[in-house]
C-alpha cells in the first residue's frame, strides 16, 4: 500500500484501468466510485 499509493491509510481502493493505477482513500469517494462503476 505504501509503495503503490504512498500512504498508509485505510480504507483505500486501488483501481487499475487502461494501464494506470489510481488510489482512493476517502470513504465517500470510494463509495461513489463503486456505485457509479457497478450500478
Amino acid at each position: 500500500m505504501i509503495n503503490g499509493g504512498g500512504k498508509r491509510k485505510v480504507p483505500c481502493l486501488r483501481i487499475e484501468e487502461d494501464g494506470k493505477t489510481e488510489w482512493m482513500y476517502e470513504s465517500n469517494d470510494i463509495i461513489a466510485y463503486l456505485e457509479q462503476r457497478f450500478n
